[in-house]
């Protein structure tokens, strides 16, 4: 039964600290209490450097006013690419870690979005008038389509440019779940990930989504787990 998981902490019931198990790229801050274990479970492949739709995508830029960022990941494969030729753009930015990315370049930040996901993004364009706008939204090749509909529906020139592909990780000593009491995921890809890699989703163990679009896929997975007998 889905009901058997939790999203909730509850007191540590395996040691004296909350022990996580953060399956994202990026390890967290622990908060007091806390002891988390990184292991990221999947990984970024770059697209090859000499392929079209790099080429593409740096012509795109030399045209572009704003440039659209989704993700820490973005900027950073964007500026190794690409830092020496931006002049004058205007950024905008999903939400403040993606943001302060950003501004660890020595880049400001026109606008951010209020709400961390594409649906987020759509509300900071409507906001913003760009009729005599060319976009540039550089992401991953496993972003959801929300933002390239809302664009091409409301024809606004834009171009998109897939950057990098996420693909599992798999460690090389893979945790014993039942040690932890939390798995933290950062994004759908990760949930993937861990299914794949696990089969199953231990009860007594918290599964704590970071956001609501990984909320939704975690769930579902959850879901599938159950009426597959493998939870």
């Amino acid at each position: 039964m889905l009901s058997s998981f939790s999203f909730k902490r509850e007191k540590a019931v395996r040691s004296d600290l909350w022990r996580v198990l953060h399956t994202g790229l990026r390890a967290p801050k622990e908060r007091p209490g806390e002891r988390v274990i990184h292991c990221p479970l999947i990984a970024i492949q770059p697209l090859p450097s000499h392929s079209q739709q790099l080429l593409n995508c740096q012509m795109e830029l030399e045209k572009a006013t704003h440039v659209v960022f989704t993700s820490q990941t973005a900027v950073e494969e964007f500026f190794s690419k690409w830092g020496c030729l931006v002049r004058e753009k205007i950024f905008l930015a999903i939400g403040q870690a993606t943001a302060s990315a950003i501004h660890r370049l020595g880049y400001q930040v026109s606008a951010i979005a209020d709400e961390s996901t594409s649906e987020g993004v759509v509300e900071l364009l409507r906001g913003i008038d760009l009729n005599r706008a060319h976009l540039l939204w550089p992401h991953s090749a496993q972003s959801r389509e929300v933002i390239d509909i809302y664009l091409q529906n409301s024809g606004i020139s834009f171009a998109s440019c897939v950057l990098y592909d996420v693909v599992p990780k798999i460690p090389k000593s893979l945790p014993e779940i039942t040690s932890f009491d939390e798995v933290a995921f950062t994004s759908p890809s990760t949930v993937k990930a861990f299914r794949n890699l696990y089969h199953h989703f231990t009860p007594g163990v918290v599964y704590q989504p970071i956001g609501r679009v990984t909320r939704a896929y975690l769930l579902q997975a959850m879901m599938h787990a159950s009426s597959s007998g493998y939870a």
